[in-house]
């Protein structure tokens, strides 16, 4: 990518190439760090969008010290596409869309959803997690989350860590074995609009914030668009996530509900 300068992300078009050796990164780490997906206009743009929703939809306001973990880790607003206008075009962003095609290796993509997270001054780390052990399984059950900063991180910040290889492991009950025999993997800074992608069985956490400003963060997970509902049994995070991202839809139903567009091509 170096001498090409990415396009504005509103105009939503602008194809980014992944080389072969981009790919084979991602199949092999279960994890990509792409520079300028969205220069920094765009990022700047958007920030104000989403930072304005979260202001407007997140209903966190209890002091740190009485929140349990995960509040302390982020304050984490959901699908902000359905409730801002202006933030619709970067969830909507073919040019985001088409990276994640190619990753998943697939001709077009629908939306799963999309989720701001903000870690406030003093924030917690987020624990290692892995997105599909509460995320509703599909079939196939792939799906790649772009994450992308809309503030420059320094050092103190950083980007996310990752597992890598951790994506091509069995079960999710290995965490203490990964870590010993897996890398650990982290971007250092970041500049806004540089993003990365990971597998949803890819294990990565962050940070915390011992800075006085809040890192800003955006993501968006997307899926193979002929991927089809599974059976999520009791898992109560997965048959939440049936009935709030997919309405109307049953296990072996096409996943194309009218929350789950197709965003590439």
């Amino acid at each position: 990518m170096k001498g090409k300068s990415p396009l504005h992300a509103s105009e939503a078009s602008g194809f980014y190439r992944l080389t072969s050796a981009q790919l084979d990164t991602y199949r092999t780490k279960g994890q990509l760090f792409l520079p300028g997906v969205a220069d920094p206009a765009a990022a700047a743009e958007f920030r104000t969008a989403v930072r304005d929703a979260v202001d407007k939809y997140n209903t966190e306001n209890r002091p740190m010290a009485e929140r349990d973990e995960i509040g302390r880790a982020f304050l984490q607003t959901i699908n902000l596409w359905e409730l801002s206008k202006a933030v619709y075009p970067f969830v909507m962003c073919s040019r985001y869309a088409g990276i994640a095609a190619q990753l998943l290796e697939t001709t077009a993509v629908r939306l799963y959803l999309d989720q701001a997270f903000f870690k406030e001054p003093g924030g917690g780390p987020t624990p290692w997690h892995r997105d599909n052990d509460y995320m509703l399984n599909l079939a196939p059950n792939r799906k790649v989350t772009m994450w992308m900063p809309l503030t420059d991180l320094t050092a103190e910040i950083g980007s996310l860590s990752f597992l890598s290889g951790s994506h091509l492991l069995p079960g999710s009950g290995f965490k203490q074995l990964i870590k010993q025999s897996l890398t650990v993997e982290t971007y250092g800074p970041m500049t806004a609009g540089d993003a990365t992608f990971h597998c949803g069985y890819t294990f990565h956490c962050a940070p915390p914030n011992p800075t006085p400003h809040t890192r800003e963060a955006m993501t968006i997970t997307y899926y193979p668009a002929d991927a089809s509902i599974t059976d999520p049994g009791q898992h109560p995070d997965r048959l939440r996530h049936m009935h709030r991202y997919f309405p109307g839809l049953t296990p072996g139903d096409h996943a194309a509900s009218l929350l789950n567009p197709i965003v590439y091509p």
